[in-house]
């Protein structure tokens, strides 16, 4: 678990300066195996920290940020007024 909270911190601070990326782009600057990137993709979606966007066959075209996700990590990236 210890593991997948920095791995998922790091994923959010990769989203904070690489707002559109693709998922390939995410695995390959971060280091996160083929085999390791789905469930950690997952366990973020399901806890609301990583929005997956799916085709109706399954396929994960693209994943976001979320408001929530960067929050929790204490990522700022709101714009100044």
């Amino acid at each position: 678990m210890e593991g997948d909270l920095e791995a998922g911190r790091s994923v959010r601070a990769y989203l904070a300066d690489y707002l559109r990326t693709s998922q390939n782009e995410i695995q390959r600057d971060l280091r996160i195996g083929r085999g390791t990137w789905p469930g950690l993709r997952d366990l973020l979606s399901q806890i609301g920290y990583l929005k997956v966007s799916r085709d109706p066959a399954g396929k994960v075209p693209s994943v976001s940020a979320t408001e929530r996700g960067f929050a929790w990590y204490g990522i700022d990236v709101s714009t100044p007024e």
